[in-house]
């Protein structure tokens, strides 16, 4: 399952959700990839804590584009 996602994932889930932990934890170890847990939020952690969302999304960005940002221009031209 995880050869059918993109190169680099993380799930990010809200502490409170209702949906069980175990369940994006589960996800989680299915497709090999880190989870994070937004604390203060439920099952929206965008509108829960949009700037701890925000910040963990950016972190998240650069790393994926990397300090020359060669993935930026992929991503504009859909390649």
């Amino acid at each position: 399952m995880s050869a059918a996602c993109p190169r680099r994932v993380e799930i990010l889930g809200g502490a409170e959700d209702p949906r069980p932990l175990s369940a994006l934890r589960s996800l989680a170890l299915r497709l090999d990839v880190p989870l994070t847990r937004i604390d203060g939020a439920g099952h929206e952690p965008w509108l829960e804590q949009p700037d701890v969302t925000r910040a963990h999304l950016r972190r998240f960005v650069r790393g994926v584009a990397g300090p020359s940002g060669s993935d930026r221009h992929a991503s504009r031209t859909g390649g």
